[in-house]
């Protein structure tokens, strides 16, 4: 069982977000939720995992119906 973490660059800030660590495949999709302090990724296993930025803490995890 291989763990994966993907890390998030703030390119206009320069600094990497801590970790996030919870899917199991790649993420296709991240945004900023528009309090700066939230991001929400879709991955490739189907679920959608929202982050607190500051510390890469999950907060909620949704998956996919796989109709």
């Amino acid at each position: 069982h291989v763990r994966l973490a993907q890390v998030v660059w703030a390119v206009e800030q320069r600094f990497c977000l801590p970790a996030l660590d919870g899917h199991k495949s790649e993420i296709l999709a991240l945004t900023w939720a528009p309090d700066g302090q939230h991001l929400l990724t879709a991955g490739q296993d189907c679920t959608l995992r929202v982050w607190r930025a500051c510390d890469g803490l999950q907060l909620a995890f949704f998956m996919a119906d796989a109709a």
